[in-house]
C-alpha cells in the first residue's frame, strides 16, 4: 500500500493504476493457489480475505475508463481522498494475507 499508491512507479507515464490492479490480480491468483488448503486449515481466514478481495476490487474497478489506453484514470487525476481510498483497501487485504504463508506452511 505504501509503494504501489505513491505515484512514483510510472512517473511519466502516469498509469500507476493499472499497475496496481495488475498486482491485485496477482496477488489474487496466488490467493486462488492456496486458498482450497486455506480452507481446510482455517476458513475464517479465506473467507475475509476473499471479502477483502472483493471489497479492493470494487475500488480499483471504481477508476476504471475508457478514456486512456490503459484502461484505468491516470494517477494524476487522484485525489488524496482517493489514495487513501485505495491505500486502505489493499491494506485491507495486506493485513490477512501477511497470514496465509505461516498458516500453510505450519500444516
Amino acid at each position: 500500500a505504501s509503494t504501489k499508491i505513491t505515484g512514483e512507479e510510472e512517473r511519466y507515464s502516469h498509469i500507476d493504476v493499472v499497475d496496481m490492479a495488475n498486482n491485485v490480480e496477482g496477488s489474487e491468483q496466488a490467493f486462488a493457489d492456496l486458498k482450497p488448503a486455506l480452507m481446510k486449515i482455517d476458513a475464517t481466514l479465506a473467507s475475509t480475505i476473499s471479502t477483502e478481495f472483493v471489497a479492493l476490487d470494487k475500488v480499483v474497478d471504481a477508476y476504471r475508463t475508457q478514456a486512456n489506453a490503459s484502461g484505468y484514470v491516470l494517477y494524476t487525476t487522484l485525489t488524496d481522498a482517493d489514495r487513501r481510498t485505495l491505500s486502505a483497501a489493499v491494506k485491507a487485504v495486506a493485513e490477512p494475507m501477511s497470514r496465509v504463508a505461516g498458516k500453510v506452511a505450519d500444516a
